[in-house]
């Protein structure tokens, strides 16, 4: 038992994070979201607006997803993939908990809303639920939250994806050619969900990183666009400035070596596994690749 008002330790946090239910899970680790403010309201078409009111309820907010891992991340988690079926390499350790973070708030980029199902699991709602669940998880330090003004008036799609990637802390140059494509398949898979009527998107990368002293980052990035589709072509409507709100959350040595032992009932989740569930498909049927940008 802990005296009154002491702070439990890592290794307790951990415990109570993993047994709480999706119904309470309300985490000792009490930390801002800024993923659930409202920067972007005033960058908001109309139709935008209305949506995040709520006073347009039918109307789908989508939220597709791309989930990309370093190519050193990629080549160290493989090297380090562990025989049981409990997570026990840190690359795992991350995986996994932010599968159960993703699982407990119901967000599945992979179910993207339509005009005839506006909403789903993957639309932008279940995405903040994810983001919140992603900021409660005791055991991972945040390095780093902010909203970044970016001023974009290129009407090329290249350009576009440009000026989002310069926006993204915490990148390495080495990596920045691998997310900017992509950001391309994101953008596809966007698209192709784009309907004749004005819906708005919002677009979110989320990489695994290699940190520093063996230490492995989740790095999430979110930005909200307007979707259209016009004469067979995917259509992009941004203003000549919106908001990049990002997020660098990191696991360190120390950190898993004090909590992994909690979670030797755990399923681990894979590499492979965590890329698929993070990712956005090009919806099927869809003819829509052309990309078309107006502002």
């Amino acid at each position: 038992m802990h005296a009154p008002g002491a702070i439990p330790s890592e290794k307790e946090g951990a415990h109570a994070w993993l047994t709480e239910t999706k119904a309470n899970a309300k985490s000792t680790a009490l930390r801002g979201n800024i993923f659930a403010q409202d920067y972007n309201r005033q960058l908001l078409t109309a139709t935008g607006q209305s949506m995040r009111s709520g006073a347009d309820a039918i109307n789908p907010f989508f939220s597709p997803a791309k989930g990309t891992a370093t190519g050193s991340y990629a080549k160290d988690a493989d090297a380090n993939v562990s025989p049981g079926s409990a997570p026990v390499s840190i690359y795992e350790g991350l995986q996994t908990a932010i599968d159960i973070a993703r699982r407990r708030s119901g967000y599945n980029p992979l179910d993207q809303p339509t005009d005839q199902k506006p909403k789903s699991a993957g639309d932008r709602e279940h995405f903040i639920a994810f983001t919140q669940q992603i900021a409660e998880i005791p055991f991972l330090s945040l390095l780093a939250a902010q909203v970044t003004q970016i001023q974009q008036k290129s009407h090329d799609a290249n350009a576009l994806v440009d000026s989002f990637v310069k926006g993204f802390i915490g990148l390495k140059n080495q990596d920045v050619e691998q997310i900017k494509q992509s950001l391309s398949s994101l953008v596809n898979a966007a698209l192709s969900y784009s309907e004749q009527t004005e819906r708005q998107s919002n677009f979110n990368q989320n990489i695994l990183q290699t940190g520093d002293s063996g230490s492995v980052n989740f790095m999430l990035y979110a930005s909200e666009f307007t979707i259209k589709a016009s004469s067979h072509k995917g259509t992009i409507t941004f203003q000549s400035s919106y908001t990049l709100s990002q997020a660098i959350y990191q696991l360190s040595v120390e950190s898993w070596n004090n909590v992994k032992d909690v979670f030797s009932k755990q399923q681990k989740t894979d590499t492979q596994q965590w890329l698929g569930d993070t990712t956005t498909q090009v919806r099927e049927g869809s003819k829509l690749r052309a990309i078309c940008l107006v502002s």
